[in-house]
Order: structure tokens, then C-alpha cells, then sequence
């Protein structure tokens, strides 16, 4: 009997899922939307939520899981008996809170219309002033946590998702048994048993190996009722990729439909999953996994301390490596809001990407800074908002699609010259996600940073979490005890290679120092976006 492994990659819109079949290398893929997707700007048709939101429903993981599973299996013609090993990926830092038990607050009687008993999404952005206060205690009490995170802590991780439920929602708060990382959520639900990856831990819950959690008096100065916030309310136990979380119980068997007993790896960030899918195994490879945003990820063999990072982890990506991550917290989501609001037309996307390679780079005559959504890389502002320059009557929607696509490659090649200033180099780019369907994307990508992108389609996430599964089930299990066999084994040649061109490279040259002119004004010298968020409109 052929022995199968199965990814589960809990992206922001539904789960995707790979099994695949050990003896041949023989793929079988598909999906399943959540059912309320990502709830921004009201909570189940029912009550409004405030401007930055951005919740989901943790029953729809388990749905999802529900129906994605057996359909692979089916596609598979397998039964669940052959499936010898899973491992999970999931977008983070989103957020559950949940009794002992697991249930989820939403899910209790009196909660069904309370938005802060809900699934808090990697992008919710509403706890800015948790954010704000966080930061500015941290570094006056010079806490030594936070050089490993370039000295700022992101809005869209764990404490100020939990400090914000806290001031908001004391008494959710009050009856939260434990506040978990979504992806660890999914491995409590499977095995019963509560364990923390080191990757979520360390990216967005502020574990640093070498110092633990924060301590309780940096918490007390935040809020006296934050102090015993680690050891009464959080999972303190922490696991590198590729350890064993447990062993699929008998409810993890009814949820997903396969056999009790089933090794499950810990979880692990869905970005950096995919930079195992696409065989990053060694450094001076930048991984940047591209959809909704952007994650990039490179691995150092040794911790170098520099400003411009989102987080430095050890054992965060791959065990025996230092792995980075920096981010722009909107890429597909920029284009999005263009085209869904602007771009009256059958087929949008394809008639934009069409007129705008038609474009020869500096022909549209604008630059935008990518903050749409806030800069996370390297300036770590949610406040930051989007900017075109160069507007003109005559400018088309086409010129400005391209632009703006331009801007996302500008604000990639920042986060890249910064880890290359501190001494880690970068000799080569691979990317996969959603946007790499788009040959201008990447070929501008390709010209703006002037290195070989290498793109791989297909399922990277689900494939790097099927990764982890392998090794943490191990060689009696799998036949893999090793990353670097299970990614020599399972991870293939790119889908494309995309040279760059040396004439667009000169002009993309000129229009980066124009965009870098732009990004030191608004984002460090004046305050003017600041200052228009900060406007009162009189009702």
C-alpha cells in the first residue's frame, strides 16, 4: 500500500490542500472556502465593525477541514488508512480565543454578536493604540526583546490583539481560558494536545529563544491585569518545525475524516511554510510568498542585529538556522481595491495586465508608495497610507494599475537592500502565491530588483507544511527524518525562471530613487498621513 502525506495551508480566504503520494510523487489538490470568509466591514450580516477589522469564524476552519479532506481523499481514490503524516500552515498572527476546552468564545450562547469574542485575521488593524502604547512602554523600560523585532512591535500580533480585548472587552477577556495562535488551534482540535511552534512564537508572540516570554512586569506596566498573562492565558510551551505536535485523537478523526492515531506536525506560519515549499533550505535565497501581502524570508546562519526586519527568530523557519521575515502588509489587496473600484469592464484583471505590459517602464510617468495598508517593512507605521505621484489628465487606469504594481516591487527591494546593507546576502528570489499568475508582476519584480526571479506555482504552502509533517512523523513513520531529505526529495525544479532586462533595469534605477526620495519624506519626515487619519469629521 502506498503511503500518503497531507498539507494543510489555512490561507486568508479558505483552506488549500495537498496530499501527496510518497512512492510516486504524485499530487492531489483542492480547497474549500470558509463560509464567512474574512468579516471586515460587518459581522455576519448582522452588527457593523469598525473601520481596520478584519475577523473570521474559527467553526469555518473546522468546515473547511471537513469538506477539503475527504475530497482529496476521494480524488486520491485512497482511505484515510494511508495517510501517514499531516502538517498545518496557517496565516498569522490570527488570533482565537477559546475556553480550555477549545470552544471558541464565539461559539458560546450570548456571543454570536460580540466581535471581539471572534477569530482576530492577521489583518485586523484595530488595536493601534494597544500598539502605540505597547511600543512606547517597551522602549522606555528598554526591554531586551525588542531588538530581535528591529525595535517595533507590529499592530497585527498577538499583544496588542489581546491588549485591545482587554480595554474593549474586559469580560471576554475575564472568561478566555487561553488565547491561541489559529494555527495551533487547528493542532489542539486534532491531537488534544497544546503546543506552541516556535514560529509563531517567535514572529508574533515576542518568545525569543534566548529570553523566553516577556516578563511579567514589562506586562503590569502595560495593565496590571495583562501581569500573569503568559503563564494563565497563553501556550508557553514551544516547539521547532518539524516536531511531533500528537497523534490525531478520535474527534480529530471525526473532524477530518481520517484515522486516529495519524502522526500531526506542530503548526507553522503559512508564509514560511512556503519558503520550505519552494526548497529554501540554506541562506542567501529570499523567499517571498505573494498574495493578499507579502512575506519574505530569508535564513542567516547566525544572528545579526539590524534595523528593518519584522523578526529575527532562531530555529523560526528551519532548526539551525536564524530566519528573517519582513512584509508589506498589502500587495494583492492594493490591486484589488484599484480594480474593484475603478475598473468598469468585463474581465478587469486581464484587461489591465494586458494594457499595462504594453507599458514601457517609465511611460505612465507615476511612482506610488505601497502603503495602502500600512508600512510593515521596514518602517513597522499602520498609520502610512498610499500615495500616487505624477497624475495627470491624461493619465489611464491603465498607468496607474502598472504603478502601483511598480510600488510593491520598490518596497520589496527595500526590505532586500537592508538585509543586504547588514551583511546578508541575497543571491537569489523565489517567489509563489497568488500574484505570481501574473507575468507583469513578476517580470517587473525581476527588472526593479535586478536578480533572477524564480517562481513556483502549484501549492508551496500546502507542500511546505506536508514538509514539516514528514519530518516531524519521521523515517519509520515517513522514510524523512531530515528537512534537507524531505526537501530534496519532495521540491522540484521552478515553474519559471524570469530574467531581468538590462534597459528596463537602468530606468527602474532612476524611478527607485525618486520612490526612496518619496518614502524618507512621508515616512519618516513629515507627518501629513498621519495627520489626515487623525482628522474629526464633524457629524
Amino acid at each position: 500500500m502506498h503511503k500518503y502525506a497531507l498539507g494543510l495551508d489555512f490561507g486568508t480566504e479558505s483552506l488549500r490542500v495537498v496530499l501527496m503520494d510518497l512512492d510516486t510523487g504524485e499530487q492531489f489538490t483542492t480547497k474549500s472556502r470558509y463560509r464567512w470568509g474574512v468579516m471586515d466591514e460587518y459581522l455576519k450580516d448582522k452588527v457593523q465593525l469598525p473601520e481596520d477589522w478584519a475577523l473570521q469564524d474559527a467553526e469555518d476552519y473546522l468546515q473547511a477541514m471537513g469538506e477539503a479532506i475527504p475530497q482529496v481523499l476521494k480524488l486520491a481514490d485512497i482511505t484515510s488508512d494511508s495517510v501517514v503524516s499531516i502538517g498545518i500552515a496557517f496565516t498569522a498572527c490570527t488570533v482565537v480565543p477559546a475556553k480550555r476546552d477549545g470552544t471558541p468564545i464565539s461559539s458560546l450562547s450570548g456571543f454570536t454578536y460580540e466581535p471581539h469574542a471572534y477569530v482576530k485575521l492577521w489583518k485586523h488593524h484595530g488595536a493601534k493604540e494597544e500598539t502605540r502604547i505597547i511600543n512606547e512602554i517597551a522602549k522606555a523600560r528598554n526591554e531586551p526583546f525588542l531588538p530581535y523585532y528591529s525595535g517595533q512591535i507590529s499592530v497585527e500580533w498577538m499583544l496588542p490583539k489581546v491588549f485591545e480585548l482587554l480595554r474593549n472587552a474586559p469580560h471576554i477577556y475575564e472568561i478566555t481560558d487561553i488565547f491561541f495562535d489559529a494555527g495551533d488551534w487547528i493542532v489542539y482540535q486534532l491531537t488534544g494536545k497544546r503546543t506552541r511552534s516556535t514560529c509563531n512564537a517567535g514572529y508574533k508572540g515576542l518568545w525569543v529563544a534566548e529570553l523566553g516570554f516577556p516578563q511579567p512586569e514589562f506586562l503590569e506596566a502595560l495593565d496590571p491585569r495583562l501581569r500573569n498573562l503568559y503563564e494563565t492565558k497563553q501556550i508557553t510551551e514551544v516547539n521547532p518545525p518539524g516536531t511531533l505536535a500528537g497523534f490525531l485523537t478520535h474527534r480529530g478523526a471525526d473532524i477530518t475524516g481520517l484515522k486516529p492515531g495519524t502522526p500531526v506536525a506542530v503548526s507553522m506560519i503559512d508564509a514560511h511554510a512556503g519558503a520550505i515549499g519552494m526548497g529554501i533550505s540554506q541562506p542567501g535565497i529570499m523567499g517571498i510568498i505573494m498574495g493578499t501581502s507579502s512575506c519574505h524570508m530569508v535564513l542567516n546562519d547566525k544572528p545579526v542585529i539590524f534595523d528593518g526586519y519584522a523578526g529575527m527568530v532562531k530555529d523560526g523557519i528551519l532548526p539551525g538556522y536564524w530566519g528573517y521575515e519582513s512584509g508589506q502588509s498589502a500587495t494583492g489587496d492594493i490591486l484589488a481595491w484599484f480594480v474593484s473600484r475603478f475598473v468598469k469592464c468585463d474581465n478587469p484583471y486581464t484587461t489591465m495586465e494586458r494594457l499595462a505590459m504594453e507599458l514601457k517602464p517609465g511611460e505612465s510617468h507615476l511612482i506610488a508608495l505601497d502603503w495602502w495598508h500600512g508600512n510593515r517593512s521596514v518602517l513597522m507605521d499602520a498609520e502610512l497610507t498610499g500615495l500616487i505621484v505624477g497624475l495627470t489628465l491624461n493619465t489611464k487606469p491603465h498607468d496607474i494599475y502598472r504603478a502601483l504594481v511598480e510600488s510593491t516591487a520598490y518596497g520589496t527591494r527595500v526590505i532586500a537592500e537592508v538585509h543586504e546593507n547588514a551583511g546578508i546576502m541575497i543571491d537569489e528570489i523565489r517567489v509563489c502565491g497568488g500574484l505570481t499568475k501574473s507575468e507583469l508582476l513578476v517580470k517587473i519584480y525581476a527588472d526593479v530588483l535586478n536578480k533572477p526571479i524564480k517562481v513556483y506555482k502549484g501549492e508551496p504552502v500546502a507542500t511546505g507544511a506536508l514538509i514539516c509533517g514528514l519530518v516531524a512523523a519521521g523515517k519509520e513513520w515517513t522514510g524523512f527524518d531530515t528537512f534537507d531529505k524531505a526537501i530534496q526529495a519532495i521540491v522540484g525544479a521552478p515553474d519559471t525562471i524570469v530574467i531581468p532586462d538590462e534597459r528596463a533595469v537602468k530606468v527602474y534605477d532612476k524611478l527607485y530613487s525618486m520612490y526612496r526620495e518619496l518614502y524618507k519624506m512621508f515616512g519618516t519626515q513629515y507627518d501629513i498621513m498621519h495627520g489626515l487619519r487623525q482628522i474629526e469629521v464633524s457629524s
